[in-house]
């Protein structure tokens, strides 16, 4: 269900007020998003989700003695195409992935910009990923731990595209990359693609889980 004129609907759940009470005034001062509906735990947040069918869902991992992990996992058995977004001052590696991998589709810290919040929602309502730079920068650096070797080789990956391959784990978008590199846009799109073909997935969330799998097939 789409709100009134197109605002998307939005579900809050975090177990502290104030923060929470904060959040929500950066989300509702999104022209097209609106709260509908604030929860403090897994269970209070079934309920309300249940109740108020919202088009995103913006959640702790922390929610007192349950595991925002629990309500993503509830949640997306019921809608599987609900978008979801992670706020949490949790940034541990096992953590995000077990997000990721559960079906959230952005994952901020606590300390994220206005900026950075708003851009991962929209983002995500229009079908794309979003990783903070701090999370990205967490699961890049388990990636590339000195002496670690890639598990299962990826075809012919040339040296500009592992360049950007590392910028794009690293946080950076296309045009900050192409600036990094002395690269127009178009060229850094095209390596992208290239190197996402190769890899075989589709965006950069999926080349960090991808990077990781290959990691764990260490000694395999």
């Amino acid at each position: 269900m789409v709100g009134v004129c197109g605002v998307k609907r939005v579900l809050l759940v975090d177990d502290h007020p104030v923060f929470r009470e904060g959040l929500c005034a950066v989300i509702n001062s999104h022209p097209s998003l609106s709260v509908v509906a604030e929860a403090a735990s897994v269970a209070e947040g079934l309920e309300r989700f249940r109740l108020c069918t919202p088009d995103l869902l913006v959640t702790d991992l922390s929610l007192g003695a349950g595991s925002g992990h629990d309500l993503i996992a509830q949640a997306l058995k019921e809608r599987p195409t609900l978008p979801v977004v992670i706020v949490s001052v949790r940034t541990d590696s096992a953590d995000v992935l077990r997000a990721i991998e559960a079906g959230a589709s952005a994952y901020l810290t606590k300390g994220a910009t206005r900026e950075e919040i708003l851009r991962a929602l929209t983002d995500v309502l229009e079908g794309r990923s979003f990783l903070h730079p701090q999370v990205a920068h967490v699961l890049f650096d388990r990636v590339r731990k000195p002496g670690s070797s890639p598990g299962r080789p990826v075809a012919e990956i040339t040296p500009r595209e592992a360049d950007i391959m590392g910028l794009l784990c690293a946080g950076e978008n296309p045009k900050d990359i192409g600036q990094s590199l002395c690269l127009s846009l178009s060229t850094v799109k095209t390596h992208m693609r290239n190197l996402y073909r190769k890899v075989g997935v589709a965006n950069r969330t999926q080349l960090l889980l991808r990077s990781i799998e290959m990691k764990g097939h260490e000694g395999c």
